[in-house]
């Protein structure tokens, strides 16, 4: 029988966490059922790829992979929750490597065409 383990998360990684999930489902969840679609975690999936210099056309193999990575409660749905659970993950390990989080603000030029 294995011992409980307590883990603490670091409240600016629950914070950071949380920010990113937020963006990744206004940003992936079109048509706003508060759970990514097959479509949408592929869409997801390709966009990771895109920001590592790949193109990358995932099967539906593919695609049920990456979702099942993204359901940290394993219920079948990638919800906002799934997100920050695994984002706090990531993060975490970085802050275990790196010792801190750090925070940017981007921002970003937008083009207006003329009519």
């Amino acid at each position: 029988m294995r011992a409980s383990q307590t883990i603490t998360i670091n409240p600016e990684v629950t914070a950071l966490a949380t920010q990113v999930a937020a963006n990744l489902m206004k940003t992936y969840d079109t048509n706003a059922s508060t759970a990514l679609e097959n479509n949408e975690v592929a869409a997801a999936q390709i966009d990771a790829y895109k920001a590592l210099g790949r193109v990358f056309v995932p099967t539906q193999f593919d695609i049920a992979g990456y979702g099942a990575v993204l359901d940290a409660n394993t219920d079948g749905k990638v919800t906002q929750y799934d997100l920050q659970k695994v984002a706090e993950r990531y993060i975490g390990l970085w802050t275990g490597i790196h010792g801190t989080v750090k925070t940017e603000t981007v921002k970003r030029a937008v083009k207006r065409t003329e009519e």
